[in-house]
């Protein structure tokens, strides 16, 4: 809900008007602050008349106004670019918005690397709702499953099995593309992955045999099935992304 409307029903608590008041304190700083990036955005400076200053200032609210800063041109620029190519997916949107917030915090210290912008426009819909739930973890369990020939010929299956599952039913996703999705992580920076370790626990996997995919196979190939184990890491890079697209108290950075 914007601010103006939060703020303009009587029925609403004292607190949430004065958030309002608050949000629409951080709108006008916002607005002054980017105010001289309009001539280098060009055909898109109409974004800072529209709902985005206002979608900002909601993400800073707990913010100092002495604390807001104007993002370098770097990075504010080709994320108001991508960003307009992602206003009708909530979740990318979404992205796109905390690392402006995060850039617009003068108080962090780490700051926003222009690589974070393409690694967000690297995604897809529906990765941008699974990778902060994955970044989050830091390292988990993965699987590589294949099929053993009578002759003790392997041939993959598929790659990068995760243990994911559906937030409403609590069964394992099915609407997902493991394969495609790490190796495309990987080639953003964000994780890492490897076979030849595996996490301790003998309940770490078990997950994998129960995956929708691993049934059909194991079916279909009459159980000449067998997976291989390993990890998925953060890396570097991949932890500083998800500090960045995170809730903002969790941004400052110790001297």
């Amino acid at each position: 809900m914007a601010s103006s409307e939060i703020a303009s029903k009587s029925s609403v608590p004292v607190d949430a008007q004065a958030l309002a008041r608050r949000a629409q304190a951080q709108e006008k700083v916002i607005r002054k602050l980017f105010k001289p990036l309009e001539s280098a955005l060009g055909d898109l400076k109409h974004f800072f008349t529209d709902d985005f200053p206002e979608e900002l200032a909601l993400r800073l609210i707990e913010v100092p106004e002495d604390a807001l800063i104007c993002p370098p041109t770097v990075i504010v620029v080709p994320l108001i670019r991508a960003l307009s190519y992602s206003v009708e997916e909530p979740g990318l949107k979404a992205m796109y918005l905390s690392l402006m917030a995060t850039a617009t915090d003068g108080r962090d210290k780490q700051g926003v690397h222009p690589a974070f912008v393409t690694a967000v426009a690297g995604l897809s819909a529906k990765e941008a709702r699974l990778l902060p739930m994955i970044l989050g973890r830091l390292e988990m369990p993965i699987a590589q499953v294949a099929w053993v020939s009578p002759d003790g010929q392997s041939t993959v299956l598929g790659r990068h099995l995760l243990d994911v599952n559906d937030r409403s039913t609590g069964q394992p996703s099915t609407d997902v593309d493991f394969g495609l999705w790490v190796d495309n992580w990987v080639r953003l920076g964000l994780v890492e992955f490897d076979y030849s370790v595996e996490l301790v626990g003998e309940s770490s996997y078990e997950w994998v045999e129960r995956r929708p995919e691993f049934l059909v196979w194991q079916a279909q190939f009459e159980s000449r099935v067998r997976y291989d184990k390993g990890i998925l890491r953060v890396s570097d890079f991949g932890k500083r992304f998800a500090r960045a697209i995170g809730p903002r108290d969790s941004l400052i950075a110790i001297d």
